[in-house]
């Protein structure tokens, strides 16, 4: 789990603040919180922060101070962090260019600003028909970015790239779904899509048609559990200029 953040990449041991956004549940900022003198974790919703602040005082983590704002309105200085940070938030963030401005704003010059999230395929057609099957999992995505657009964000930003990587991940829709509590309308939809599109598609966003028994079945869970979903996760290191 997390793998880039342990990675040597990152200049943690003794860094005075860092900040992540969108927290959750604080998993994040509490690995950052074993290498930085002190790290904000702030959130959209105050019981994300409860959640987190709960689990900071069972670790009994004393370093972390909990905040909710919207990461699109940061309130605090220009050039105070070390490190920023956002994991698993930012297909949520309604205007992405403003979020990483002002991610960027807050970073010192020379500062680190780290992002990973789901990634779509750098195909046009492609990556609106993953982010259309996302939307309709969970009505609060917003849009997974491509590698290639995650790249032009942050350079417009004022940024310069250190490191991109991505890493595979499992999907089984009945899982992804039922965690989301996605109505079965919505299912019925993505099955729809999945199906029309899978010839085409299944290279560039990555379908499996896990057990090809169930899909011709009239049964709806046997159809659900037919498929699975192989996206990938990209990490992202970039430096303020």
């Amino acid at each position: 789990m997390l793998p880039t953040v342990r990675s040597s990449k990152f200049r943690l041991i003794g860094k005075p603040f860092s900040q992540t956004f969108a927290t959750g549940a604080g998993h994040l900022a509490h690995i950052l919180a074993q290498h930085t003198k002190h790290v904000i974790a702030s959130d959209l919703t105050s019981e994300m922060l409860l959640e987190a602040e709960k689990l900071s005082q069972k670790k009994d983590i004393s370093n972390i101070t909990f905040e909710e704002f919207d990461v699109h309105s940061i309130p605090h200085e220009d050039n105070k962090f070390d490190l920023v940070m956002s994991r698993i938030a930012p297909h949520h963030f309604y205007d992405i260019n403003l979020a990483i401005s002002e991610m960027v704003r807050v970073t010192k010059p020379s500062g680190q600003i780290f992002i990973e999230d789901t990634v779509s395929p750098n195909n046009k057609t492609a990556s609106d028909l993953f982010n259309k099957i996302e939307t309709l999992r969970d009505p609060s995505h917003k849009r997974d970015l491509s590698k290639i657009e995650w790249k032009e964000v942050l350079i417009n930003s004022g940024c310069e790239i250190l490191f991109v990587t991505k890493r595979e991940k499992e999907w089984p829709l009945k899982w992804w779904t039922e965690r989301m509590s996605t109505p079965k309308s919505n299912v019925m939809e993505i099955l729809d899509l999945l199906e029309e599109n899978y010839q085409d598609y299944k290279e560039k966003i990555k379908i499996s048609l896990e057990n090809s028994e169930y899909n011709n079945s009239d049964n709806f869970e046997d159809k659900v559990r037919s498929w699975k979903l192989i996206p990938n996760n990209i990490y992202l290191l970039a430096k303020k200029k």
